[in-house]
């Protein structure tokens, strides 16, 4: 009965658990049935998502903004992101940030807070607010029906990554062995789009998100998710044609054969598939 307290649920289940149902119009929280230190908002529009998360966006992820509390008004106009994810680790900094510097935060921030203070995700003592463990995630029911599909197996798998050292050694260890074209060309579409605008000098975050953009599709639409719809946009935001070319000459082959170790690394750990998270299915 408590809207501050996460309803366990598969992610499948959360994607169609009746809107009518939340318990906050705004937004419904869930955690992770198999992993409750994940925990997963549903917010009712971007707007109600920014509110919780665009800050954090900035400080956590975004080239030249990182570590800073921006403003409501320096944020006017720039793009969060459509859906989020978030380690202890920076969400602890988040508030200690806030803490010291006296900053205002608002309302659903300062809910967010209480939220992750309750289910042990950061902690608050003599010292400040410090890492707990777990994570959280979040996207839109203002998104398309097969993006919050997508979206959320992206923002699962970054749960995962952010909970298990395990699984961040693995990712490594293939983004490493990636043929290095393939890797400048991912790192070169993160900063050209506008709407992402990742800081390339953070080999977790890129790591992390060379995982997601891999196993948030089908290994069997990798090869045309790369060679298409990334190619399209990386070539339209002014990306270098020779890399673009390599991707499509080669058919996306480092992308895919990444993307299937990936899989079986988490098939055999958890049961999970490239393109899935959860394990529920309606009829």
């Amino acid at each position: 009965s408590n809207p501050l307290s996460p309803l366990l649920a598969d992610p499948h289940t959360m994607l169609q658990w009746p809107q009518a149902a939340w318990r906050d119009s705004a937004r419904e929280v869930f955690a992770w049935d198999r992993f409750p230190g994940i925990v997963i908002f549903d917010t009712a529009n971007y707007l109600i998502q920014d509110l919780y998360f665009k800050r954090l966006a900035f400080f956590v992820e975004k080239a030249g903004y990182r570590g800073t509390l921006v403003s409501d008004s320096d944020m006017q106009g720039k793009h969060g992101f459509n859906a989020h994810d978030y380690r202890a680790e920076s969400l602890a900094q988040f508030f200690e940030k806030a803490r010291r510097e006296n900053f205002q935060l608002n309302r659903e921030e300062l809910e967010l807070r209480d939220i992750l203070l309750a289910e042990g995700i950061i902690q608050h003592g003599s010292d400040g607010y410090t890492e707990g463990s777990g994570a959280v995630l979040s996207l839109s029911r203002q998104s398309a029906e097969y993006l919050r599909y997508l979206f959320m197996t992206h923002e699962c798998f970054h749960g995962l990554y952010f909970t298990d050292p395990d699984f961040r050694s693995q990712v490594s260890q293939i983004y490493h062995a990636t043929d290095e074209r393939a890797r400048i060309f991912l790192q070169t579409y993160f900063s050209l789009m506008d709407s992402l605008s990742y800081d390339l000098d953070d080999e977790y975050l890129m790591e992390n998100e060379f995982m997601a953009y891999l196993l948030q599709q089908p290994v069997d639409k990798v090869g045309d998710y790369f060679t298409g719809v990334i190619s399209e946009r990386f070539l339209r935001y002014g990306g270098d044609s020779e890399q673009a070319d390599y991707i499509k000459e080669s058919g996306a082959r480092d992308f895919i054969e990444a993307a299937t170790e990936l899989e079986a690394y988490v098939f055999r750990r958890w049961g999970l598939a490239a393109g899935r998270a959860g394990l529920w299915f309606s009829k």
